[in-house]
């Protein structure tokens, strides 16, 4: 939800990025030729949009209120979370996922990785992040062959929740949640 436009839907696809109002159906803003594989999009609550873009190995922020933009460069980018709790973004590449600050000042735009919160995992080709409503530390990953919970306060991945043996799920799962 922003001020601005009140509910909105973010949606990334092929080489476009879009937020759009969730009651009207109206675009407010969009950007195209981004990338030419947009994978995940978020909208922080600062009024910048990340994008995870696999196809050029990229993670871009572009402020809906001027020109400002960054990109950065993330090996087969995919997924990007916003963490209201840490107060960053995720990203999940194809073998780690990462955290980064994001600031808008003055018309400028400034992108910190947290090197500290940088994870590899035992897999490749990372999709998609979640939260694990319920437990603000924890989020959902998943990659290529296996589903994980990652824990952001330790940085550790796991195979199972909740105590269970495994989080049972089949091969390439491309998004993940829960209620």
């Amino acid at each position: 939800k922003t001020d601005k436009h009140g509910e909105v839907v973010v949606c990334a696809s092929g080489s476009v990025v879009k937020v759009i109002k969730y009651d009207t159906g109206k675009v407010v803003w969009s950007k195209s030729g981004i990338a030419n594989s947009a994978h995940g999009a978020e909208l922080l609550p600062n009024g910048v949009v990340a994008v995870a873009s696999s196809t050029p190995n990229t993670l871009s922020f572009f402020d809906m209120n001027s020109s400002a933009s960054k990109t950065l460069t993330l090996d087969d980018a995919h997924a990007v979370l916003w963490d209201p709790k840490n107060e960053v973004v995720w990203a999940a590449g194809y073998t780690e996922i990462r955290a980064y600050t994001v600031k808008l000042s003055g018309g400028k735009l400034t992108v910190t990785e947290d090197t500290a919160k940088r994870s590899p995992f035992n897999n490749t080709g990372a999709h998609d992040l979640a939260p694990v409503y319920g437990d603000k530390d924890k989020m959902w990953v998943s990659t290529f062959g296996k589903i994980y919970v990652y824990d952001k306060t330790t940085n550790k991945f796991s195979e199972s929740i909740n105590g269970s043996n495994g989080i049972v799920c089949g091969r390439r799962v491309k998004g993940l949640g829960n209620f």
